[in-house]
């Protein structure tokens, strides 16, 4: 069963380089401009948390997440999102989502919201698309 747990500062501390390369192989894949330096600093102000992603236990991913303020509310964000299984803990992401789901009320959340350029997303019935996002890069 996939399962999210908070992690404590110490967790975060003693896990930086496995979180490291997470994010990393992240923005590569994902093309994100996001580096670890982001996160770090953010985890460690407290304006984001990170969730151990696990599997019966033994933690395979993170997600980092925090709190956007919405018109009608906050908002979880869910930031950053990956695991040591790739593309195939994708077919298993559902099991997250009550997770997910009890997160966000405990913040008073009235939504969960996340971006990917993957399209594997608008497979999922738990998120739906709102927007689509249209960039021109003007230094080349």
């Amino acid at each position: 069963m996939i399962g999210l747990r908070l992690m404590t500062p110490a967790d975060v501390y003693n896990r930086r380089a496995w979180m490291r390369e997470g994010v990393e192989r992240t923005a590569q894949k994902t093309g994100a401009r996001l580096a670890f330096e982001d996160v770090w600093l953010r985890l460690r102000t407290g304006s984001a948390f990170a969730h151990a992603i696990e599997d019966d236990g033994k933690p395979i991913g993170c997600a980092v997440l925090y709190s956007e303020q919405d018109p009608d509310g906050p908002a979880l964000f869910v930031w950053v999102l990956w695991t040591d299984r790739g593309a195939r803990a994708l077919e298993r992401a559902h099991e997250s989502y009550a997770e997910l789901e009890r997160i966000a009320r405990a913040i008073g959340a009235v939504r969960i919201r996340m971006q990917s350029p993957r399209k594997g997303w608008e497979r999922e019935a738990f998120f739906k698309p709102i927007a689509t996002v249209f960039e021109h890069d003007i230094r080349g």
